[in-house]
């Protein structure tokens, strides 16, 4: 559980964001930008340290007002696979955040965090995603998600 020699990575299949590269490019962009907007809080859940975080998961640096202008920085930047939001892989966006752990619980949390992240880049609009805050994504965890909720 507190070891500093390995992550967690959780890859997420590009098609779980719709049919078409188009569509899954403008879920992914908000998930890109929703990383990039909360990164203090993420920071605190992931557990790792600064140091580690820039040299196995860095912020892309490239917040914009618009998730659009933000993925477009994010992708231009060609920062290779050592980000937060690997965006290389063809068939996976792959979350690169997270601590490694032995702790049930603290995985199926980094679970449930992953899942509602991709959730509300689904359901959500680039507008309601740009003008939701922290305290918005929390209160909307649903109940079931008790591992996310406790931690």
């Amino acid at each position: 559980h507190n070891t500093a020699t390995c992550g967690l990575h959780i890859h997420v299949n590009r098609s779980a964001f719709g049919q078409n590269k188009e569509e899954q490019e403008e879920m992914v962009g908000r998930i890109v930008f929703f990383v990039e907007k909360h990164w203090n809080e993420l920071v605190k859940f992931s557990r790792r340290t600064p140091q580690n975080l820039n040299r196995w998961a860095a912020k892309y640096a490239s917040i914009s007002d618009t998730t659009k202008e933000t993925y477009k920085k994010a992708k231009d930047k060609r920062l290779g696979r050592y980000v937060a939001i690997n965006l290389e892989n063809y068939h996976t966006v792959e979350f690169r955040l997270f601590r490694g752990t032995l702790r049930y619980s603290t995985f199926v949390a980094v679970l449930q965090l992953v899942h509602e992240i991709c959730r509300f880049a689904i359901q959500m609009s680039d507008g309601a995603m740009e003008e939701m805050s922290w305290s918005d994504f929390v209160t909307r965890i649903p109940n079931d998600k008790k591992a996310l909720i406790d931690y």
